[in-house]
C-alpha cells in the first residue's frame, strides 16, 4: 500500500474498477502477452497501465470473456521446486539469458544469430559487471561450452580481487533441470510473449508483408 502510494496510485479500492472498466486494458495486455496469468496479468496492469485491481476481479474477467484461457492453465500439471540463494549478487545464473536470482533481475536477454560464442556471452558479462560496478560471489550455467568464457572470465575477475581464491573455479556447471531460474524464465517467456510475437509474424505472412523463402527477408 505504501510503496503504491509513493508511485501516485490509489490502491484498488480507490480506484473502484469494475469488470467492465479493467476490460481494455486487460485487452492491451493479453495483445503483448496472450497467456498470462491473473498474478503476472496484475503486475503488468500496474506497471503498464498504472491500474490496481485484485486478481479476484481480473479472474472474474476472464472467467466471462475467456473462459478457454483459464480452462487450459488449470489442465497444465505444474511441479514446483524451491530455489535458495543468500542475497543479491550471491550469484548469477546463465541460460539464453541472465538473471540475478534473489531479486529476480533479467540482467540481459540477447537476440543474436548465435548463442555458442564464449567470447560474445563472456562479453555482454563483462558490459554487465561494468555498467552495474559489481560482480556475483560466483556465477552459474548450464554445461554448455558457450559459457566458458563466462566460467573462465568471472574466475579470473574473482583470483584477482581475491588472491586466496587461486586454483577455485568461481562458477558453477547445472546440468539439465537444476538451473532451475533461467529454465523458469524461459518457460515463461516462451508460453506468455512468443504466441502473440507469432500471431504478429503470422499477420505478415498472411498479408504478404514479409516472405520466409525470400533470402533477404530472414
Amino acid at each position: 500500500m505504501v510503496e503504491f502510494l509513493l508511485w501516485g496510485l490509489k490502491s484498488a479500492r480507490g480506484q473502484a474498477h469494475t469488470i467492465t472498466s479493467i476490460g481494455p486494458a486487460i485487452e492491451r495486455v493479453r495483445a503483448h502477452f496472450p497467456k498470462q496469468g491473473s498474478h503476472d496479468m496484475r503486475q503488468t496492469l500496474i506497471h503498464e497501465e498504472k491500474i490496481i485491481v485484485s486478481r479476484k476481479l481480473i479472474l472474474r474477467y476472464m472467467n466471462l470473456y475467456h473462459p478457454e484461457d483459464i480452462q487450459a492453465r488449470k489442465s497444465r500439471r505444474l511441479k514446483r521446486s524451491i530455489y535458495w540463494t543468500v542475497g543479491v549478487n550471491d550469484i548469477w545464473l546463465y541460460l539464453h539469458v541472465a538473471i540475478e536470482p534473489f531479486s529476480g533481475r533479467v540482467l540481459w536477454l540477447k537476440i543474436w544469430w548465435t548463442n555458442r560464442n564464449p567470447c560474445l556471452i563472456c562479453g555482454w558479462y563483462c558490459d554487465t559487471v561494468e555498467t552495474l560496478g559489481a560482480m556475483p560471489l560466483v556465477t552459474q550455467s548450464n554445461p554448455g561450452s558457450e559459457n566458458n568464457g563466462i566460467a573462465n572470465g568471472h574466475t579470473l575477475l574473482c583470483h584477482m580481487q581475491d588472491p586466496t581464491l587461486a586454483c577455485m573455479l568461481q562458477h558453477k556447471f547445472k546440468g539439465q533441470h537444476r538451473n532451475i531460474k533461467p529454465e523458469i524464465f524461459w518457460s515463461q517467456l516462451r508460453r506468455r510473449w512468443t504466441p502473440g510475437f507469432e500471431d504478429i509474424l503470422d499477420y505478415g505472412i498472411n498479408n504478404g508483408i514479409y516472405n520466409p523463402d525470400d533470402a533477404l527477408e530472414r
